[in-house]
């Protein structure tokens, strides 16, 4: 076991990894503001020439933004093969709260693309608009069950290799690609009425405009896991967490909650309840047995009283019990896909069966032992 001085010291080390790999990039704030400011300036000096066609111009910019924010990142998303993420599971409440701005620039961009194609609705082929309608529902409807699975603060995978998710992000993928392909057919048919040179360029550069100021506001909000080490070294340090405690803060940090800390919880809760039902079952069964031998009837009526309450008892584990199981088998569909080939997936459905035959057959024997009793 580590004392404080070395676990600070670890803590240190892993800090200045994260650290390292997030400066991967090379993005800083210094040279973001600097290329913001070259592309205002050329942004200025292009709208100076006056011999471009606005429209022509804003669909180039959002072909690229479909392009490189869209389906190079879902491309990645739906063809990684690797499992080994640092994060299985994640609150996503806390993740959408580490990238607020970012959440919103990139819907305030979705609604401008959205109100721009809709205003020149008639200019464009119908299956066009069609496609464009599929494609705002999905990112807007993505959006909804992200915030709501955000509000239940329920831990989400992060690993992507699923076969759900490949086939859903595959047809995504299908259908953006067609979308980003109409955009070029557009940006074709109205290139030709001004200058295209002019009208390309300054597309692109609205899009690199966009495209850095992303940068910069991601740049300028703190990454999670850094403000979560942070923490951890306060705590440790003012002794207000233990280095054992220390160790598992920093093992839930690094490497993400996984699948079998989510739901022991809820099983640990199901086998306290099933082993009390079972208890008092099992006494209830005794005192049955003590009172077919008692020949004094003061213990007699002791025992019948008992025997009753327990029964009670009994009779008010069983909605508890049925709860906890359900709850066990709502979390268990919510993660199917992303658990279906871990064993200890399987493993908790034979053992909620297990206890469900296991209930029902000491049951079966309290329902057999007292219509024995009342026969006699």
């Amino acid at each position: 076991m580590m004392n404080k001085t070395e676990f600070l010291q670890v803590v240190s080390i892993q800090r200045s990894k994260l650290i390292d790999e997030y400066q991967k990039p090379g993005w800083n704030l210094w040279v973001l503001s600097g290329a913001f400011a070259s592309l205002f300036w050329i942004l200025i000096s292009l709208l100076d020439e006056n011999n471009f066609h606005l429209n022509s111009a804003i669909f180039v910019a959002i072909f690229f933004y479909i392009s490189y924010n869209i389906l190079r990142p879902l491309y990645r998303f739906i063809s990684n093969s690797s499992t080994n993420g640092k994060g299985k599971y994640v609150y996503l409440k806390t993740e959408l709260a580490n990238s607020l701005l970012s959440i919103i620039f990139g819907l305030a961009t979705l609604i401008f693309i959205y109100v721009f194609i809709f205003k020149n609705v008639a200019i464009y082929p119908a299956f066009v608009m069609i496609l464009f309608h599929i494609f705002f529902i999905l990112i807007f409807f993505v959006f909804l069950v992200y915030f709501l699975v955000s509000l239940v603060n329920i831990p989400i995978s992060s690993n992507n290799n699923t076969a759900f998710i490949k086939k859903w992000g595959s047809l995504l993928f299908i259908l953006i690609l067609a979308l980003a392909l109409n955009l070029l057919y557009i940006i074709y048919i109205q290139l030709p009425r001004l200058d295209e040179y002019t009208s390309i360029k300054l597309g692109l550069v609205l899009f690199s405009l966009h495209f850095i100021t992303s940068k910069l506001l991601s740049t300028t909000e703190r990454n999670l896991l850094l403000n979560q080490i942070d923490e951890l070294i306060d705590d440790v340090t003012f002794d207000n967490k233990s280095v054992t405690a220390g160790e598992e803060t920093l093992k839930l940090i690094i490497y993400g909650l996984q699948f079998n800390k989510i739901i022991s919880p809820l099983i640990n809760e199901h086998l306290e309840l099933t082993k009390s039902d079972k208890d008092n079952c099992d006494l209830i069964i005794e005192r049955l047995d003590q009172l077919k031998k008692e020949t004094d009837n003061k213990q007699k009526e002791l025992l019948v009283d008992a025997i009753t309450k327990q029964v009670a008892e009994v009779e008010q584990y069983y909605p508890l019990i049925e709860k906890s199981k359900n709850k066990i088998l709502n979390r268990l569909t919510f993660y199917q896909f992303s658990e279906q080939n871990n064993p200890d997936y399987n493993n908790i459905q034979t053992l909620l069966n297990r206890l469900q035959s296991e209930r029902n057959d000491k049951l079966a024997e309290l329902k057999k032992t007292s219509e024995f009793f009342s026969k006699q």
